[in-house]
């Protein structure tokens, strides 16, 4: 009568062995496309706010190409012409903090700025200005610096773009430029539901942050040690000073050595692989109970069998 008892439980057993082993031969490939998949959108928003951002910084060179085409036809003309062309295009535009009007022979005709004393000292020579030499050579010029004078403005670009080419070449148009537009694009960027994007340095030093941004020693490493590793795009992961975990991801912009840096808390990026990770163990657990019932089951089945055959005997 215990025959088809055992026969049924060791059915159970076998099934229990399955349901653990079909566990884990899902568990670790849905993982892994979990993984990859959170890897290729964070990829794929970095790239694309990468992109406004070097959009943005086209523009700001293009700008002051086209102020020094517009600026060229006044050169024949009053002194006071191109000081109000200049003074208009400085108020106009929202990044330019300084501007320098330099002369064919590399004398300083004007300089405006924002932010500083107005420098009226004219002819100051500045043909030696890597700047105008930049520009008298190759027609234009920028670098993600602009001197220790204007630190307090990060980040801060020099651009300088040549008034007319060859025989009619009449100067340089010098410009210092804090580019909002930028700024906006860091600010406004959406990383998951908690996450931040910032700019940083080839250092590692972080130029534009969101509001919401606080100074992290952790984070300032962590970033410094993905840019320095030589990847254009990597990833990484940091514990800030409240023991969270962080998910990071650095990737080179098309100018000036800078990079494009988001974060994001890992317990918000790896949600889905959490909850995959509890289903999977409770499906291990839950075969592995019904495994060691079954076992147990069985040899109770087989020992008292094994009693009752001796007492017939």
């Amino acid at each position: 009568a215990k025959r088809p008892k055992e026969i049924v439980w060791v059915g159970v057993m076998i099934a229990g062995l399955f349901f653990i082993a079909l566990n884990l031969y899902w568990f670790f490939p849905v993982v892994s496309d979990l993984d990859r998949n959170i890897k290729e959108k964070q990829a794929e928003t970095i790239l694309r706010i990468s992109g406004e951002i070097n959009e943005s910084l086209i523009a700001e060179e293009n700008a002051i190409k086209e102020a020094g085409r517009a600026i060229a036809p006044l050169r024949l003309l009053l002194p006071v012409d191109q000081q109000k062309f200049l003074s208009e295009y400085l108020e106009s535009n929202d990044s330019v903090l300084e501007l320098a009007l330099i002369g064919a022979d590399g004398r300083q005709e004007y300089f405006l700025s924002k932010i500083s004393q107005q420098d009226d000292s004219l002819f100051i020579d500045r043909s030696q200005d890597e700047e105008f030499i930049a520009a008298k050579e190759g027609g234009f010029y920028s670098n993600g610096l602009c001197g220790d004078n204007l630190k307090q403005f990060s980040p801060c670009i020099s651009m300088a773009a040549a008034i007319g080419k060859g025989s009619e070449f009449s100067g340089a148009l010098i410009a210092r430029i804090n580019p909002k537009k930028t700024a906006e694009i860091i600010s406004q960027a959406k990383i998951g539901q908690r996450g931040l994007a910032y700019l940083a340095d080839a250092d590692g030093k972080i130029l534009i942050r969101p509001d919401s941004f606080l100074e992290n020693g952790k984070r300032g490493d962590a970033v410094s040690g993905l840019i320095k590793s030589g990847e254009s795009f990597s990833f990484g992961e940091y514990e800030d000073e409240k023991r969270q975990s962080n998910y990071l991801a650095a990737a080179e912009l098309a100018r000036f050595g800078w990079f494009m840096a988001a974060e994001e808390p890992s317990s918000d990026l790896f949600k889905a692989k959490d909850s995959v990770t509890i289903i999977a163990i409770s499906g291990v657990v839950l075969g592995a109970i019904f495994l060691t019932f079954a076992v147990w089951n069985t040899f109770s089945l087989v020992r008292t069998s094994k009693l009752l055959d001796r007492e017939r005997q």
